[in-house]
């Protein structure tokens, strides 16, 4: 092996070694109870806290919407991982010792393999965690599920939930991408000659962006009514008929009890990275459609939440079943806005 390839590899077992000393993973669930927010971290051999008793306030949580309560004990996982970590990192010093491109790409493998089925068994969990509910827990929705979200923000009723690796999970990530590195550089002048126009570094970033910005897609949240609380008004958000939604590009929702008070929220937080805008069709209540191809109707035959009477269509047939005797006026978005702006500056 080249020089080069010796020193990535060399790196790829050092931040290899960092994830004894960092958390992989990172969970933090923001409730009204716990204004602060509750903060856990998942290492290669144990689960921790902000403090000591993080673990059962989350616990105190999933108490009430039925999920199972969260024991590092329980998991297998934390058990082996640090053998496994142990094992990688001597496979790859002896790797180095011996210099061999053949093993150098076994190695590689292996370590990505590694990372591959960490993670999927994380995801696995994630889902049987917030899917085995209990039915005699004391908060039940029917049809909701509460798995925390793999990578991302998602809302669970009125807890927002947000997952990203910690410092451990990036130590793990450089790891693969130095070996990935040293591969590339002990091949690079056999793929310069049987290959000279490919550019493996550039199709190794494109994948990783690829995956990246598919596992950080935005999607809408399911509304949770009766639970769920409006961010604008903080109103309970009760009325199937008028529920509206913002989803950042993070992934982030945020959730309305109104088109009005989704409008007032965009006006006052100009600054916020919508990925959608999304209210509900007042025709099929609790089917929610894009805002900004919806028709809305404001009519004080049909008294919204928030005051402005105003109902979201998502085609002008439903308006006028909605409203046969041409009564109401016909908004768009834009005058939505509008009109909430105005309400805003009024009061």
């Amino acid at each position: 092996m080249k020089k080069t390839s010796v020193l990535f590899l060399l790196l790829s077992s050092v931040f290899l070694a960092a994830v004894y000393f960092a958390p992989l993973w990172h969970i933090r669930l923001e409730a009204p109870q716990y204004p602060d927010g509750l903060d856990m971290y998942i290492w290669i051999n144990q689960i921790t806290g902000t403090d000591d008793f993080t673990l059962q306030n989350v616990n105190i949580l999933n108490h009430y919407i039925g999920m199972a309560a969260i024991s590092p004990d329980s998991f297998v996982e934390l058990n082996i991982m640090a053998y496994i970590v142990a094992a990688l990192i001597s496979m790859g010093l002896m790797v180095l010792a011996w210099r061999n491109r053949r093993a150098l790409v076994v190695y590689t493998f292996i370590l990505i393999t590694a990372g591959v089925v960490g993670l999927t068994d994380f995801y696995l969990w994630l889902q049987r965690f917030g899917n085995n509910l209990d039915p005699k827990a004391p908060i039940i929705v029917p049809g909701m599920t509460y798995s925390p979200p793999f990578l991302g923000y998602k809302s669970l009723l009125n807890i927002t939930a947000s997952s990203f690796p910690h410092l451990g999970g990036y130590a793990f990530g450089l790891s693969v991408l130095f070996a990935a590195l040293a591969v590339y550089f002990a091949f690079k002048d056999k793929l310069k000659r049987t290959k000279p126009h490919t550019t493996p570094a550039g199709t190794f970033t494109a994948i990783v962006t690829g995956l990246l910005l598919f596992s950080c897609k935005a999607e809408p949240q399911p509304i949770a009514y009766g639970s769920d609380n409006c961010e604008h008004c903080r109103m309970t958000i009760s009325d199937q008929r008028y529920g509206a939604e913002l989803v950042t590009k993070k992934g982030k929702a945020y959730k309305f009890d109104s088109a009005e008070c989704l409008a007032a929220y965009v006006s006052e937080q100009p600054d916020i990275e919508a990925e959608m805008l999304l209210v509900t069709d007042f025709s099929r209540p609790g089917e929610l459609t894009n805002a900004q191809a919806a028709i809305f109707l404001q009519s004080d035959n049909q008294p919204s939440p928030m005051g402005l009477n105003i109902s979201a269509f998502a085609s002008p047939t439903e308006v006028a079943q909605a409203d046969p005797g041409k009564m109401g006026k016909l908004l768009r978005w834009v005058d939505v806005l509008k009109l909430a702006a105005n309400q805003a500056s009024h009061k």
